[in-house]
């Protein structure tokens, strides 16, 4: 039998015009979406909707818009196929609280919180200490902490083989900029609103995460979820809380945290979420694992015809 594994983008995969089609076709995701204005009150649907880019950039409304895209896109395809399963669950960087949310840890309304308190910590944090994250293509790891090390700059994430996050103050990312460029290598410069995440320059936004959390009731998920700091799942409620508070400080390891799945046997990684982005990781980390992105109703009813999320019990070798 396969094992299916759903994976959550975090706040980079926003923007303007993502979940519109999915508010209009199913009740589910109307839902959704609903009750996330509702709750956060302010116009989710018409930024989601419509933008402007310049808001969904902003982590204070980027991060719950994003949790509650992939979770009205989750409730779609629950009411297209009752009973839909998962084996294992992750998510990168904000995505991580979907994760978690999805599998039970808190409700829907707790993870909307978290999401939205996440996104404005790390927002006042970039005010006061600005920053900035980039990520580069390079040979191997080495080389590129090499780099980070010659610089001063600190590594974000290990995103693929070739790919890693680096983050430090803006005046640090725009020596990287120029010495990549020097260099030939390929980069790609994060929302600079979004700070030096990842780093230890995000130290005040751990401590308010720390208090919003300590008054949150989680529990246990119902399934492994992977944490993306240690790669490997959070067995105790308290690695639960340490997951969503120490990431922001410290190196994400999704590459392993994919690589560990597969290992678990993993078969088949569904993306919940616009953009695209983790399926073209997954390809370049495990080019021989089955990776479909679900970001758009369209994309949806292909998988449907196709019969790539068909219930698990029926997904035989």
């Amino acid at each position: 039998m396969k094992k299916r594994a759903i994976i959550f983008p975090g706040q980079c995969s926003a923007q303007p015009g993502m979940g519109h089609d999915f508010y209009v076709e199913s009740p589910g995701a109307r839902q959704v979406f609903d009750k996330a204005e509702t709750a956060l009150n302010i116009p989710l649907r018409k930024l989601c909707f419509e933008g402007p880019a310049e808001r969904l950039a902003c982590p204070s409304v980027g991060q719950a818009a994003s949790f509650t895209l992939s979770w009205a896109i989750l409730e779609a395809i629950r009411d297209l196929i009752p009973g839909f399963e998962f084996a294992a669950s992750a998510g990168i960087s904000a995505g991580e609280i979907t994760a978690f949310s999805a599998a039970g840890a808190c409700s829907f309304h707790a993870g909307l919180k978290i999401a939205q308190g996440r996104g404005s910590f790390m927002q006042d944090c970039a005010y006061a200490q600005p920053g900035q994250v980039a990520v580069v293509r390079v040979a191997n790891y080495q080389q590129g902490k090499e780099l980070a090390i010659s610089i001063g700059l600190h590594v974000s994430s290990y995103l693929s083989p070739t790919k890693m996050g680096l983050a430090g103050s803006i005046a640090r990312i725009a020596t990287l900029q120029r010495i990549a460029e020097e260099r030939g290598i390929e980069i790609q410069l994060g929302n600079p609103k979004l700070g030096a995440c990842h780093s230890p320059m995000m130290l005040p936004a751990q401590e308010h995460m720390h208090h919003l959390l300590a008054g949150m009731e989680l529990q246990m998920p119902s399934i492994p979820v992977i944490s993306g700091m240690s790669a490997r799942p959070a067995l105790r409620l308290q690695e639960v809380r340490e997951a969503l508070i120490s990431q922001l400080c410290n190196t994400l390891r999704w590459e392993e945290s994919i690589r560990y799945l597969v290992s678990c046997g993993v078969e088949q990684f569904v993306e919940i979420g616009s953009g695209h982005v983790l399926q073209t990781l997954c390809r370049e980390i495990c080019p021989n694992v089955p990776c479909i992105s679900i970001g758009t109703w369209a994309e949806l009813q292909e998988h449907l015809a196709a019969g790539t999320l068909a219930p698990m019990e029926s997904l035989v070798r």
